[in-house]
């Protein structure tokens, strides 16, 4: 299928002149997919292959919101007299995109008379259109990739082919920085979900370990005191017992969300277990405390 970037593609029998062109591109795209990062260091390369492909005056890539019927041009490249602003954004019933992608028709070397209403292109001096569909692993339609011209030029369809293999690499990349960013969100959850005490929203047990190893480190290290004091709530149990779990578990996060607020700078609450709390604070600079210094 032309939505995946390694689709399989009939044979055809190509002439010496089109193998002589299409050999140095072929040498570019090698060398920009091995140099890509990310979609910027992607398309903009692309580009410039596209500007080169078809002889258009304008080449760019879009995005499309379809919730807000909203078409934003992300990047762009202007080669001559028709320019195309990146960050433009246009009404999407406007857009000659929309009229292609709900036709099928993504080649026009003749804007004012196969789309005659199409009054914002014609006004902008758009005679020949170009596109590809981004259309990502989800059969979602992110944007379009497209070129412009002022005068009509006719476009081969093994440019045309190739225009949409490079849409599909696009897609690709932003597939994958997808599936990144939620691989990262995800393990932030879980290494939130390991560090922290479902219940009360407070550093857990493990928390405290990996904190106290830090901080024992660094008082050590700065000649200073760390000072502990763990809070027990006395007959909690009651409270379970005469008012329900609920009202236990609504008790303790009372008591964590005043940890939270009532806690100075450098100072962290934690909890161990459902009736024992324990908060740490860094004194800095202390060498022998009072009594009534230690106290938080």
């Amino acid at each position: 299928p032309l939505g995946h970037p390694f689709a399989p593609v009939v044979a055809r029998p190509m002439t010496k002149k089109a193998q002589n062109t299409i050999d140095p591109i072929l040498d570019r795209l090698a060398s920009v997919l091995a140099a890509s990062t990310d979609t910027a260091t992607l398309v903009r390369p692309l580009l410039e292959l596209m500007e080169h492909l078809t002889g258009l005056d304008s080449v760019y890539l879009t995005r499309i919101d379809w919730s807000n019927q909203v078409q934003t041009i992300m990047f762009t490249r202007n080669c001559h007299e028709l320019v195309i602003p990146e960050g433009l954004e246009v009404p999407l019933e406007h857009t000659l995109c929309r009229r292609a992608i709900e036709e099928q028709h993504f080649f026009e070397p003749d804007v004012p008379t196969y789309w005659a209403d199409a009054h914002l292109a014609i006004d902008m001096g758009i005679q020949t259109y170009l596109s590809a569909p981004v259309r990502l692993a989800d059969e979602e339609i992110f944007g379009t990739l497209c070129a412009l011209g002022a005068n009509s030029t006719e476009i081969s369809p093994s440019t045309q082919r190739i225009v949409q293999l490079f849409a599909n690499l696009i897609a690709h990349q932003i597939d994958r920085e997808r599936l990144i960013t939620h691989l990262q969100a995800d393990n932030r959850a879980i290494g939130e979900l390991a560090m922290t005490d479902a219940l009360t929203g407070l550093p857990n047990r493990y928390s405290l370990r990996r904190a106290l190893k830090r901080e024992l480190a660094n008082v050590r290290r700065m000649d200073q005191v760390l000072h502990l004091a763990f809070i027990d709530l006395d007959q909690f149990k009651e409270i379970n017992d005469r008012h329900g779990h609920d009202a236990g578990d609504q008790f303790l996060r009372a008591i964590a969300d005043a940890l939270r607020n009532g806690l100075r700078e450098g100072a962290a609450g934690m909890s161990l277990s459902h009736s024992v709390f324990q908060k740490t604070r860094q004194l800095l600079r202390m060498k022998r405390p009072s009594l009534h210094d230690s106290v938080i």
